[in-house]
Protein backbone atom coordinates (compact mmCIF):
# COMPACT_ATOMS: atom_id res chain seq x y z
CA UNK A 1 0.00 0.00 0.00
CA UNK A 2 1.20 3.23 -0.82
CA UNK A 3 1.70 6.29 1.36
CA UNK A 4 0.96 9.51 0.34
CA UNK A 5 4.57 10.93 0.22
CA UNK A 6 5.32 8.06 -1.93
CA UNK A 7 2.07 8.51 -4.35
CA UNK A 8 3.87 12.51 -4.65
CA UNK A 9 6.81 11.19 -5.62
CA UNK A 10 5.93 8.76 -7.92
CA UNK A 11 3.36 11.43 -9.67
CA UNK A 12 6.42 13.91 -9.31
CA UNK A 13 8.43 11.55 -11.24
CA UNK A 14 6.09 10.44 -13.69
CA UNK A 15 5.63 14.24 -14.82
CA UNK A 16 9.45 15.38 -15.28
CA UNK A 17 9.68 12.13 -17.37
CA UNK A 18 6.63 13.63 -19.89
CA UNK A 19 8.58 16.94 -19.02
CA UNK A 20 12.34 15.40 -20.33
CA UNK A 21 10.53 13.66 -23.03
CA UNK A 22 8.37 16.49 -24.51
CA UNK A 23 11.62 18.41 -24.15
CA UNK A 24 13.77 15.91 -26.00
CA UNK A 25 11.27 15.37 -29.26
CA UNK A 26 10.54 19.34 -29.58
CA UNK A 27 11.66 20.39 -32.91
CA UNK A 28 13.82 23.17 -33.38
CA UNK A 29 12.97 23.50 -37.01
CA UNK A 30 10.17 24.38 -38.78
CA UNK A 31 8.77 22.51 -41.99
CA UNK A 32 7.34 23.93 -44.75
CA UNK A 33 4.01 23.10 -44.38
CA UNK A 34 2.06 26.40 -44.58
CA UNK A 35 0.06 25.70 -40.99
CA UNK A 36 3.66 25.77 -39.10
CA UNK A 37 5.11 28.26 -40.81
CA UNK A 38 2.31 30.70 -41.10
CA UNK A 39 2.30 30.71 -37.43
CA UNK A 40 6.00 30.99 -36.99
CA UNK A 41 5.62 33.81 -39.28
CA UNK A 42 3.71 35.91 -36.92
CA UNK A 43 5.01 35.25 -33.88
CA UNK A 44 8.48 36.21 -35.26
CA UNK A 45 6.51 40.09 -36.61
CA UNK A 46 4.91 40.31 -33.86
CA UNK A 47 7.46 39.69 -31.54
CA UNK A 48 10.52 40.87 -33.24
CA UNK A 49 8.95 43.69 -35.76
CA UNK A 50 5.87 44.78 -33.92
CA UNK A 51 3.85 43.93 -37.26
CA UNK A 52 1.63 40.87 -38.03
CA UNK A 53 2.67 41.35 -41.46
CA UNK A 54 4.95 38.42 -42.81
CA UNK A 55 6.61 40.03 -45.28
CA UNK A 56 10.54 40.37 -43.54
CA UNK A 57 10.39 37.57 -41.80
CA UNK A 58 12.27 34.15 -41.67
CA UNK A 59 9.26 31.72 -42.82
CA UNK A 60 6.88 31.72 -45.73
CA UNK A 61 4.08 30.28 -46.34
CA UNK A 62 1.30 29.50 -48.90
CA UNK A 63 -1.40 29.47 -45.48
CA UNK A 64 -1.47 33.10 -46.23
CA UNK A 65 -3.74 36.48 -47.73
CA UNK A 66 -2.28 39.46 -49.11
CA UNK A 67 -4.11 42.64 -48.67
CA UNK A 68 -2.06 45.90 -50.35
CA UNK A 69 1.20 45.00 -50.26
CA UNK A 70 1.40 43.13 -47.30
CA UNK A 71 1.40 39.33 -46.64
CA UNK A 72 -0.54 37.87 -43.08
CA UNK A 73 -1.08 34.44 -41.85
CA UNK A 74 -4.79 33.58 -42.49
CA UNK A 75 -4.57 31.90 -39.48
CA UNK A 76 -6.72 32.77 -35.87
CA UNK A 77 -4.76 35.42 -34.55
CA UNK A 78 -5.43 35.20 -30.73
CA UNK A 79 -2.92 32.37 -30.21
CA UNK A 80 -0.14 33.61 -32.16
CA UNK A 81 -0.32 37.00 -29.93
CA UNK A 82 -0.26 34.82 -26.87
CA UNK A 83 3.54 32.95 -28.26
CA UNK A 84 4.51 36.78 -30.08
CA UNK A 85 3.83 38.21 -26.67
CA UNK A 86 5.74 35.13 -24.66
CA UNK A 87 8.83 35.30 -27.35
CA UNK A 88 8.98 38.88 -26.57
CA UNK A 89 9.79 38.26 -22.85
CA UNK A 90 12.05 35.26 -24.02
CA UNK A 91 14.41 37.92 -26.35
CA UNK A 92 14.18 40.84 -23.28
CA UNK A 93 15.38 38.49 -20.61
CA UNK A 94 17.58 36.23 -22.89
CA UNK A 95 18.76 38.24 -26.13
CA UNK A 96 17.74 35.13 -28.20
CA UNK A 97 16.20 36.12 -31.75
CA UNK A 98 14.93 34.23 -34.53
CA UNK A 99 17.79 35.97 -36.31
CA UNK A 100 20.82 35.08 -33.96
CA UNK A 101 19.42 31.86 -32.44
CA UNK A 102 17.25 30.82 -35.09
CA UNK A 103 16.85 27.03 -33.79
CA UNK A 104 17.31 27.75 -30.15
CA UNK A 105 14.02 30.02 -30.70
CA UNK A 106 11.94 28.11 -32.85
CA UNK A 107 12.89 25.55 -30.06
CA UNK A 108 11.91 27.17 -27.16
CA UNK A 109 8.78 28.49 -28.63
CA UNK A 110 7.81 24.94 -29.28
CA UNK A 111 8.26 23.92 -25.77
CA UNK A 112 7.57 26.73 -23.56
CA UNK A 113 4.35 27.58 -25.92
CA UNK A 114 3.29 23.77 -26.90
CA UNK A 115 4.97 21.11 -24.86
CA UNK A 116 4.38 22.78 -21.49
CA UNK A 117 0.59 22.62 -22.14
CA UNK A 118 -0.06 18.82 -22.54
CA UNK A 119 2.43 18.50 -18.85
CA UNK A 120 -0.34 20.78 -17.50
CA UNK A 121 -3.14 19.05 -19.03
CA UNK A 122 -1.44 15.95 -18.02
CA UNK A 123 -1.58 17.39 -14.33
CA UNK A 124 -5.11 18.59 -14.03
CA UNK A 125 -6.50 15.22 -15.85
CA UNK A 126 -4.60 12.88 -13.17
CA UNK A 127 -5.94 15.01 -10.14
CA UNK A 128 -9.36 15.31 -11.43
CA UNK A 129 -9.22 11.44 -12.34
CA UNK A 130 -7.75 10.81 -8.84
CA UNK A 131 -10.50 12.99 -7.29
CA UNK A 132 -13.80 11.60 -8.88
CA UNK A 133 -12.44 7.82 -9.19
CA UNK A 134 -12.02 5.09 -6.61
CA UNK A 135 -9.66 3.13 -7.76
CA UNK A 136 -5.92 1.74 -7.36
CA UNK A 137 -3.30 5.19 -7.42
CA UNK A 138 -1.13 2.81 -9.99
CA UNK A 139 -4.10 2.42 -12.20
CA UNK A 140 -5.08 5.73 -12.44
CA UNK A 141 -1.56 7.34 -13.28
CA UNK A 142 -1.42 5.30 -15.81
CA UNK A 143 -4.45 5.84 -17.70
CA UNK A 144 -2.89 9.74 -17.17
CA UNK A 145 0.45 9.01 -18.47
CA UNK A 146 -1.19 7.02 -21.58
CA UNK A 147 -2.92 10.17 -22.40
CA UNK A 148 -0.04 11.94 -23.40
CA UNK A 149 1.97 9.20 -24.38
CA UNK A 150 -0.88 7.12 -26.63
CA UNK A 151 -2.64 9.32 -28.62
CA UNK A 152 -1.45 12.77 -31.22
CA UNK A 153 -1.83 14.70 -27.74
CA UNK A 154 2.24 13.58 -28.13
CA UNK A 155 2.74 13.72 -32.02
CA UNK A 156 1.76 17.47 -31.98
CA UNK A 157 3.15 18.39 -28.82
CA UNK A 158 6.71 19.07 -30.09
CA UNK A 159 5.69 21.49 -32.39
CA UNK A 160 3.61 24.62 -33.19
CA UNK A 161 0.00 24.21 -33.73
CA UNK A 162 -3.30 25.52 -32.36
CA UNK A 163 -4.98 21.96 -31.29
CA UNK A 164 -2.62 21.24 -28.28
CA UNK A 165 -3.75 24.07 -26.90
CA UNK A 166 -7.12 23.63 -27.88
CA UNK A 167 -7.40 20.96 -25.95
CA UNK A 168 -6.36 21.85 -22.48
CA UNK A 169 -9.03 24.78 -23.18
CA UNK A 170 -11.79 22.18 -23.47
CA UNK A 171 -10.64 20.13 -21.09
CA UNK A 172 -10.58 22.87 -18.30
CA UNK A 173 -13.80 23.67 -19.83
CA UNK A 174 -15.37 20.06 -19.62
CA UNK A 175 -14.13 20.12 -15.37
CA UNK A 176 -16.27 23.23 -15.02
CA UNK A 177 -19.11 22.00 -16.66
CA UNK A 178 -19.11 18.69 -14.83
CA UNK A 179 -19.15 20.58 -11.59
CA UNK A 180 -21.86 22.83 -12.53
CA UNK A 181 -24.99 20.98 -11.61
CA UNK A 182 -23.48 21.55 -8.08
CA UNK A 183 -21.82 24.70 -8.30
CA UNK A 184 -24.27 26.60 -10.57
CA UNK A 185 -23.20 30.58 -9.36
CA UNK A 186 -22.90 33.53 -11.63
CA UNK A 187 -19.27 33.29 -11.53
CA UNK A 188 -18.65 29.47 -12.60
CA UNK A 189 -21.37 30.46 -15.24
CA UNK A 190 -19.22 33.54 -16.84
CA UNK A 191 -15.88 31.39 -16.25
CA UNK A 192 -17.82 28.96 -18.45
CA UNK A 193 -18.46 31.33 -20.82
CA UNK A 194 -15.13 32.50 -20.83
CA UNK A 195 -13.31 29.75 -21.23
CA UNK A 196 -15.73 28.52 -24.16
CA UNK A 197 -14.90 32.00 -25.38
CA UNK A 198 -11.13 31.51 -25.71
CA UNK A 199 -11.40 27.67 -26.98
CA UNK A 200 -13.41 29.65 -30.17
CA UNK A 201 -10.43 32.03 -30.43
CA UNK A 202 -8.43 29.14 -30.91
CA UNK A 203 -10.17 26.63 -32.55
CA UNK A 204 -13.07 27.94 -34.26
CA UNK A 205 -15.33 25.15 -35.08
CA UNK A 206 -14.91 22.92 -31.90
CA UNK A 207 -15.48 26.44 -29.88
CA UNK A 208 -18.33 27.52 -31.41
CA UNK A 209 -19.98 23.88 -31.22
CA UNK A 210 -18.67 24.10 -27.41
CA UNK A 211 -20.22 27.17 -26.88
CA UNK A 212 -23.47 26.30 -28.07
CA UNK A 213 -23.69 23.06 -25.93
CA UNK A 214 -22.12 25.00 -22.55
CA UNK A 215 -24.89 27.39 -22.93
CA UNK A 216 -27.58 24.76 -23.23
CA UNK A 217 -26.01 23.54 -19.48
CA UNK A 218 -25.95 26.53 -18.11
CA UNK A 219 -29.69 27.37 -19.26
CA UNK A 220 -30.80 23.72 -18.84
CA UNK A 221 -28.93 22.76 -15.54
CA UNK A 222 -29.33 25.97 -13.32
CA UNK A 223 -30.49 25.93 -10.42
CA UNK A 224 -32.20 29.20 -10.10
CA UNK A 225 -32.31 32.26 -11.91
CA UNK A 226 -31.70 30.35 -15.15
CA UNK A 227 -31.89 33.01 -17.46
CA UNK A 228 -29.43 35.53 -15.28
CA UNK A 229 -27.03 32.46 -15.60
CA UNK A 230 -27.41 32.49 -19.40
CA UNK A 231 -26.67 35.82 -19.28
CA UNK A 232 -23.89 36.32 -17.65
CA UNK A 233 -22.29 32.67 -19.82
CA UNK A 234 -22.90 34.89 -22.81
CA UNK A 235 -21.05 38.03 -21.33
CA UNK A 236 -18.31 36.22 -20.46
CA UNK A 237 -17.92 34.01 -23.85
CA UNK A 238 -18.18 37.49 -25.88
CA UNK A 239 -15.32 38.95 -24.13
CA UNK A 240 -12.44 36.71 -25.70
CA UNK A 241 -14.58 36.99 -29.03
CA UNK A 242 -14.71 40.84 -29.19
CA UNK A 243 -11.11 40.94 -28.40
CA UNK A 244 -10.38 38.41 -31.34
CA UNK A 245 -12.28 40.80 -33.56
CA UNK A 246 -10.29 43.64 -32.17
CA UNK A 247 -6.90 41.88 -32.74
CA UNK A 248 -7.88 41.24 -36.23
CA UNK A 249 -8.96 44.55 -37.02
CA UNK A 250 -5.89 45.96 -35.80
CA UNK A 251 -4.30 43.37 -38.07
CA UNK A 252 -5.84 43.34 -40.82
CA UNK A 253 -8.45 45.77 -41.03
CA UNK A 254 -11.78 43.44 -40.35
CA UNK A 255 -13.35 41.70 -37.60
CA UNK A 256 -13.99 38.82 -39.21
CA UNK A 257 -10.79 36.06 -39.09
CA UNK A 258 -8.60 36.57 -41.99
CA UNK A 259 -9.83 33.55 -44.18
CA UNK A 260 -13.34 35.53 -44.23
CA UNK A 261 -12.35 38.73 -43.92
CA UNK A 262 -9.21 39.23 -45.95
CA UNK A 263 -10.07 37.49 -49.38
CA UNK A 264 -8.40 34.26 -48.56
CA UNK A 265 -9.37 30.99 -49.91
CA UNK A 266 -11.00 28.96 -47.23
CA UNK A 267 -14.31 28.48 -48.38
CA UNK A 268 -16.54 24.43 -46.02
CA UNK A 269 -17.72 22.04 -48.93
CA UNK A 270 -20.23 19.98 -47.51
CA UNK A 271 -18.21 16.08 -48.95
CA UNK A 272 -21.64 14.81 -49.62
CA UNK A 273 -19.96 12.68 -52.74
CA UNK A 274 -18.49 10.08 -50.64
CA UNK A 275 -19.04 11.49 -47.19
CA UNK A 276 -19.40 7.44 -46.05
CA UNK A 277 -16.23 7.06 -47.35
CA UNK A 278 -14.81 10.00 -46.31
CA UNK A 279 -15.25 9.22 -42.77
CA UNK A 280 -14.55 5.57 -42.86
CA UNK A 281 -11.09 7.39 -43.62
CA UNK A 282 -10.73 9.74 -41.01
CA UNK A 283 -11.69 7.62 -38.34
CA UNK A 284 -10.79 4.11 -39.30
CA UNK A 285 -8.43 3.84 -42.32
CA UNK A 286 -5.27 5.87 -43.84
CA UNK A 287 -5.65 9.02 -41.45
CA UNK A 288 -7.99 7.30 -38.99
CA UNK A 289 -8.86 8.73 -35.73
CA UNK A 290 -9.11 5.43 -33.89
CA UNK A 291 -6.66 3.25 -35.64
CA UNK A 292 -4.02 5.44 -34.87
CA UNK A 293 -5.41 5.85 -31.17
CA UNK A 294 -8.00 2.19 -30.95
CA UNK A 295 -7.90 2.52 -26.92
CA UNK A 296 -10.13 5.36 -27.98
CA UNK A 297 -12.89 3.10 -29.15
CA UNK A 298 -13.10 1.44 -25.89
CA UNK A 299 -15.67 4.85 -25.21
CA UNK A 300 -18.40 1.86 -26.86
CA UNK A 301 -17.97 -0.51 -24.21
CA UNK A 302 -18.26 2.28 -21.56
CA UNK A 303 -21.49 3.73 -22.57
CA UNK A 304 -22.78 0.10 -23.01
CA UNK A 305 -21.95 -1.05 -19.48
CA UNK A 306 -22.73 2.06 -17.79
CA UNK A 307 -25.62 3.34 -18.75
CA UNK A 308 -25.93 6.10 -16.13
CA UNK A 309 -24.16 8.57 -18.79
CA UNK A 310 -26.85 8.37 -21.15
CA UNK A 311 -29.26 9.20 -18.07
CA UNK A 312 -27.21 11.90 -16.86
CA UNK A 313 -28.29 15.24 -18.78
CA UNK A 314 -24.97 17.08 -18.48
CA UNK A 315 -22.89 13.85 -19.30
CA UNK A 316 -25.30 13.15 -22.70
CA UNK A 317 -25.04 16.97 -23.95
CA UNK A 318 -21.35 16.41 -23.66
CA UNK A 319 -21.28 13.26 -25.49
CA UNK A 320 -23.65 14.58 -28.20
CA UNK A 321 -21.25 17.66 -28.55
CA UNK A 322 -18.38 15.45 -29.27
CA UNK A 323 -20.16 13.39 -32.20
CA UNK A 324 -21.34 16.67 -33.03
CA UNK A 325 -17.63 17.62 -33.38
CA UNK A 326 -16.85 14.33 -35.41
CA UNK A 327 -19.74 14.92 -37.42
CA UNK A 328 -19.24 18.35 -38.19
CA UNK A 329 -15.40 17.77 -39.41
CA UNK A 330 -16.92 14.53 -41.53
CA UNK A 331 -19.28 16.55 -43.58
CA UNK A 332 -17.67 19.72 -43.31
CA UNK A 333 -13.92 19.24 -44.62
CA UNK A 334 -12.91 17.05 -47.93
CA UNK A 335 -8.94 17.65 -47.31
CA UNK A 336 -8.06 15.26 -44.59
CA UNK A 337 -6.58 18.14 -42.70
CA UNK A 338 -4.09 18.46 -45.51
CA UNK A 339 -0.14 17.95 -44.60
CA UNK A 340 -0.45 16.82 -40.97
CA UNK A 341 -0.51 13.53 -39.70
CA UNK A 342 -3.03 11.73 -38.88
CA UNK A 343 -6.53 13.59 -38.75
CA UNK A 344 -5.69 16.56 -36.58
CA UNK A 345 -9.06 18.29 -36.31
CA UNK A 346 -10.24 15.61 -33.80
CA UNK A 347 -6.95 15.88 -31.15
CA UNK A 348 -8.99 18.67 -28.73
CA UNK A 349 -11.57 16.06 -28.03
CA UNK A 350 -8.78 13.58 -26.91
CA UNK A 351 -9.36 14.34 -23.47
CA UNK A 352 -12.78 13.79 -22.68
CA UNK A 353 -13.30 10.86 -24.90
CA UNK A 354 -10.03 9.63 -22.87
CA UNK A 355 -11.49 10.45 -18.90
CA UNK A 356 -14.96 8.40 -19.67
CA UNK A 357 -12.63 5.36 -20.63
CA UNK A 358 -10.36 5.97 -17.97
CA UNK A 359 -13.08 6.58 -15.16
CA UNK A 360 -14.98 3.81 -16.44
CA UNK A 361 -11.85 1.17 -16.63
CA UNK A 362 -9.66 2.23 -13.65
CA UNK A 363 -10.84 0.44 -10.94
CA UNK A 364 -10.90 -2.96 -12.83
CA UNK A 365 -7.10 -3.41 -13.50
CA UNK A 366 -7.82 -7.08 -13.15
CA UNK A 367 -9.85 -7.56 -15.66
CA UNK A 368 -9.96 -8.89 -19.22
CA UNK A 369 -10.95 -5.62 -20.86
CA UNK A 370 -8.08 -3.72 -19.09
CA UNK A 371 -5.52 -6.04 -20.48
CA UNK A 372 -7.04 -5.72 -23.60
CA UNK A 373 -7.16 -2.13 -23.30
CA UNK A 374 -3.33 -1.73 -22.32
CA UNK A 375 -2.72 -3.47 -25.13
CA UNK A 376 -4.48 -0.76 -27.58
CA UNK A 377 -2.67 1.28 -25.00
CA UNK A 378 1.06 0.14 -26.58
CA UNK A 379 -0.37 0.40 -30.09
CA UNK A 380 -1.25 4.17 -29.69
CA UNK A 381 2.15 4.89 -28.39
CA UNK A 382 3.76 3.39 -31.71
CA UNK A 383 1.61 5.31 -33.68
CA UNK A 384 2.18 8.59 -31.85
CA UNK A 385 5.64 8.17 -31.76
CA UNK A 386 6.03 8.10 -35.71
CA UNK A 387 4.01 11.12 -35.81
CA UNK A 388 6.46 12.96 -33.65
CA UNK A 389 9.25 12.49 -36.59
CA UNK A 390 6.57 14.97 -38.57
CA UNK A 391 3.66 15.85 -37.56
CA UNK A 392 3.54 18.41 -40.67
CA UNK A 393 4.19 15.46 -43.17
CA UNK A 394 3.42 15.51 -46.67
CA UNK A 395 0.28 13.66 -47.63
CA UNK A 396 -2.89 12.80 -49.75
CA UNK A 397 -5.55 15.79 -49.50
CA UNK A 398 -8.00 14.90 -51.78
CA UNK A 399 -8.78 17.18 -55.12
CA UNK A 400 -5.29 19.15 -53.88
CA UNK A 401 -3.44 16.12 -54.40
CA UNK A 402 -4.16 15.16 -58.57
CA UNK A 403 -3.20 11.67 -59.64
CA UNK A 404 0.40 13.20 -61.20
CA UNK A 405 1.35 13.75 -57.40
CA UNK A 406 3.47 12.03 -55.39
CA UNK A 407 0.49 12.60 -52.31
CA UNK A 408 -1.83 10.99 -54.17
CA UNK A 409 -0.70 7.79 -53.52
CA UNK A 410 0.58 8.64 -50.24
CA UNK A 411 -3.05 7.81 -48.33
CA UNK A 412 -1.06 6.87 -44.90
CA UNK A 413 0.65 9.83 -42.94
CA UNK A 414 1.66 6.80 -40.59
CA UNK A 415 3.31 4.65 -43.36
CA UNK A 416 4.91 7.78 -44.83
CA UNK A 417 6.36 8.89 -41.54
CA UNK A 418 7.64 5.33 -40.94
CA UNK A 419 8.98 5.43 -44.66
CA UNK A 420 11.00 8.13 -43.90
CA UNK A 421 12.07 7.39 -39.72
CA UNK A 422 13.30 3.64 -41.84
CA UNK A 423 15.46 5.44 -44.56
CA UNK A 424 16.83 8.13 -42.16
CA UNK A 425 18.35 5.01 -39.60
CA UNK A 426 19.36 2.87 -42.44
CA UNK A 427 18.40 2.51 -46.01
CA UNK A 428 19.44 -0.93 -46.91
CA UNK A 429 17.64 -1.77 -43.44
CA UNK A 430 14.79 -4.49 -43.53
CA UNK A 431 11.84 -2.24 -42.71
CA UNK A 432 13.33 0.72 -45.39
CA UNK A 433 13.89 -1.90 -48.05
CA UNK A 434 10.34 -3.32 -47.53
CA UNK A 435 8.70 -0.01 -47.30
CA UNK A 436 10.28 1.02 -50.02
CA UNK A 437 9.66 -1.95 -52.11
CA UNK A 438 6.59 -3.64 -51.10
CA UNK A 439 4.90 -0.82 -49.86
CA UNK A 440 4.92 2.09 -52.34
CA UNK A 441 7.52 0.56 -54.67
CA UNK A 442 10.62 2.70 -55.44
CA UNK A 443 9.14 5.04 -57.74
CA UNK A 444 6.61 6.21 -55.69
CA UNK A 445 8.84 5.90 -52.26
CA UNK A 446 12.00 7.77 -53.71
CA UNK A 447 9.63 10.66 -55.18
CA UNK A 448 7.94 11.04 -51.80
CA UNK A 449 11.66 10.90 -49.71
CA UNK A 450 12.15 13.70 -52.29
CA UNK A 451 9.46 15.84 -51.23
CA UNK A 452 9.95 14.51 -47.09
CA UNK A 453 13.29 15.90 -47.19
CA UNK A 454 12.64 18.88 -48.83
CA UNK A 455 9.64 19.53 -46.52
CA UNK A 456 11.85 19.10 -43.36
CA UNK A 457 14.97 21.17 -45.10
CA UNK A 458 17.15 17.52 -44.27
CA UNK A 459 19.43 18.42 -47.11
CA UNK A 460 21.81 15.69 -45.32
CA UNK A 461 19.22 13.67 -46.09
CA UNK A 462 18.22 14.52 -49.68
CA UNK A 463 22.11 13.73 -50.58
CA UNK A 464 21.51 10.32 -49.47
CA UNK A 465 18.43 9.62 -51.32
CA UNK A 466 20.47 11.25 -54.33
CA UNK A 467 23.05 8.52 -53.53
CA UNK A 468 20.91 5.89 -52.89
CA UNK A 469 18.84 6.02 -56.19
CA UNK A 470 22.27 6.51 -58.03
CA UNK A 471 22.98 2.73 -56.75
CA UNK A 472 19.56 2.02 -58.72
CA UNK A 473 19.59 3.86 -62.54
CA UNK A 474 16.39 2.12 -63.51
CA UNK A 475 14.68 3.81 -60.76
CA UNK A 476 16.52 7.38 -60.90
CA UNK A 477 15.29 7.13 -64.96
CA UNK A 478 11.92 6.49 -63.86
CA UNK A 479 11.81 9.12 -61.01
CA UNK A 480 13.44 12.04 -63.34
CA UNK A 481 10.81 11.09 -66.16
CA UNK A 482 8.16 11.43 -63.50
CA UNK A 483 9.28 14.60 -62.46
Amino acid sequence: MLNDKRKKLIFFSCTVFLFLLTALLTKNEVTMAGNESSRFGTIQALAEQNTFALNRTTFRSVDRIIIGDKIYSDKPLMLMVVHGMMFKVIAAVTGISFDSHYYLAVYLTNLIGIGLLNIILFILFFRRLDRDVDAPFISKLFLSVSLLISTMLLSYGVTMNNHTPAALILFILFMLLMDYPRKDSMLRAFMIGITAGALFTVEIPVGGILGISSFLIVLLLSGERKQAKSAVYSVGGLLPIFAMCMINYIAIGKILPQYLGGGGTYSPVIAWQGVIGYLADILFCGRGFFSYMPALLFIIPVLLINRKILKNPLERIILLTIVAIILFYGLFTNEYGGWAYGFRYLIPIIPIIWFFIAREYAPKVRSRQYIVLSVLVFWGIVTSYVGTYNPWCSCYEASRSPPNSVDHYVRSSFAANLLCISFEQDPDSVLSRFMINSVYGPVVATAYLNEAFVNTKNIEKLQQLREYCSKNPQTQAKLQARE
